[in-house]
């Protein structure tokens, strides 16, 4: 399986992908200091954030539609 590196906006870093049939389909970033987490849908191999963001990264997962 392999995952292609997805790029995060500036001044954030990935901490976690979701995978779905060995694609990605969400990620989770975080800003340089850790204060804010945020969710991200993967589409075209680009990341769409979504208005979802927390403070708690774990919060965020109840977010995803799994299919």
């Amino acid at each position: 399986m392999i995952v292609r590196e997805l790029t995060p906006p500036k001044n954030e870093i990935v901490w976690v992908q979701y995978l779905h049939d060995g694609k990605p389909t969400h990620v989770i970033t975080s800003t340089t200091l850790r204060n804010y987490y945020y969710l991200y849908e993967v589409k075209n191999n680009a990341l769409i954030r979504t208005k979802y963001k927390s403070k708690d990264p774990t919060e965020l997962e109840k977010y995803i539609k799994y299919v």
